[in-house]
């Protein structure tokens, strides 16, 4: 609070007139974050002529308000990555707001089924959720693309939303999901392996940073979660945010891995790219699961923050190049290999999300049904006209 009061010009005492504390502080932000949702979604579903036309519309609409926040037109907004710590009442009305944008996307996209402009294919909510993780991923790396830049990466974003990136129809097959390499990382004392494995309190870690936010996980709740002492907990990690560096590491050395084995099976590289995604949807909700969600990355020391961007852009790069060798072997379409391989990390982080709106146990289905817009998009493709 005393960092804000400084960055305005006020005296804390003036501060306080707004908001008692950082919880109420975070709270009103929140509410300013859901009225901004609200106006998208209304904005979305303005004169729109069939159900994909809504959807189009928020996609270009929510990028459109980014664009006035950076050119000052609009003031900025926050992301909602620390809902967890918010009080029990806020929280929940929080969650309540967030929970109507996400049914009134799902009701675009069951118009758009009805009215015949949405492929019958496309399943609603993996669908949703799918959209809502390519948008939320935009504030990690959007803001670095140049203003003038950026309508032809709404383009792109835009047409991966109605065709996918396959160049032909892509059918999905039932897959066998690889086990992950449960490796103990370096410099962990090996004689403890029966206590403390990387798969034990590293998963343990990133459950609880993935629901309770940073500031509300808490390294004995890990501990107890794991039946370890405290004293043998910190024995191996020294603090918070090094259980939280440690998640991160972890999350990038699945990801390697992942892509590594999707690239020795896949026949061509739209296969390999499914495979990743894919394989990826599995560890998430598996029992090597989930991965450390990036929206506590700002918890990190810079140092560190900077080093797990390095590592992040580096699996970045290793997509990309897929994807690019997708267009020269004629299995992805002619697409931007940077635009598309952030909407694909911001799938495979929004991952888990799915089961907040839906139950189910076959991790091979739903991962087909949760990334079929990735690959053929939800335009039905047998409209004689694409709506624009």
């Amino acid at each position: 609070m005393g960092d804000i009061a400084q960055s305005l010009g006020l005296t804390k005492t003036s501060l306080y007139y707004y908001a008692r504390n950082k919880e109420e502080l975070v709270y009103k932000c929140y509410l300013a974050s859901c009225d901004a949702g609200d106006e998208i979604m209304a904005e979305a579903a303005r004169d729109a002529a069939t159900g994909l036309e809504s959807v189009l519309n928020f996609v270009k609409t929510f990028f459109a308000r980014g664009d006035e926040i950076a050119l000052g037109r609009r003031p900025p907004v926050a992301m909602l990555v620390e809902i967890p710590s918010l009080a029990a009442k806020h929280r929940k009305e929080i969650e309540a707001r967030m929970g109507r944008h996400f049914d009134a996307l799902l009701g675009f996209l069951r118009r758009g089924i009805e009215d015949g402009s949405v492929a019958a294919e496309c399943a609603p909510i993996p669908t949703t959720q799918a959209l809502l993780a390519i948008v939320s991923w935009s504030y990690v790396w959007y803001g670095r693309i140049p203003i003038d830049a950026r309508p032809a990466v709404v383009e792109q974003l835009i047409s991966l939303v109605q065709h996918g990136v396959s160049a032909r129809p892509h059918r999905f097959q039932d897959i066998e999901f690889p086990e992950a390499d449960a490796r103990l990382p370096a410099g962990f004392d090996r004689d403890e392996q029966n206590l403390l494995k990387r798969n034990a309190f590293l998963r343990v870690g990133s459950m609880m940073f993935n629901e309770r936010g940073y500031m509300g996980a808490s390294l004995d709740d890990v501990a107890e979660q794991l039946n370890a002492t405290k004293g043998a907990f910190y024995y191996h990690i020294r603090n918070k945010e090094d259980l939280l560096y440690q998640c991160f590491k972890r999350a990038i050395e699945l990801n390697d891995e992942m892509i590594a084995r999707a690239s020795n099976v896949g026949r061509n590289s739209v296969e390999k790219i499914e495979l990743v995604l894919r394989y990826l949807f599995n560890v998430q909700h598996s029992e090597d699961g989930p991965l450390i969600r990036f929206r506590s990355l700002p918890s990190l020391s810079e140092k560190r923050r900077q080093e797990i961007l390095g590592l992040t852009g580096a699996i970045s790069d290793r997509l990309g190049a897929l994807i690019s060798e997708g267009i020269r072997d004629g299995s992805v379409r002619d697409v931007n290999p940077a635009v598309i391989e952030n909407a694909m990390i911001g799938t495979v982080d929004a991952a888990p999300d799915i089961g907040l709106h839906m139950r189910f146990s076959d991790n091979s289905k739903i991962s087909a049904e949760y990334l079929h817009l990735f690959f053929n998009g939800i335009a039905n493709r047998r409209r004689r006209r694409a709506v624009r």
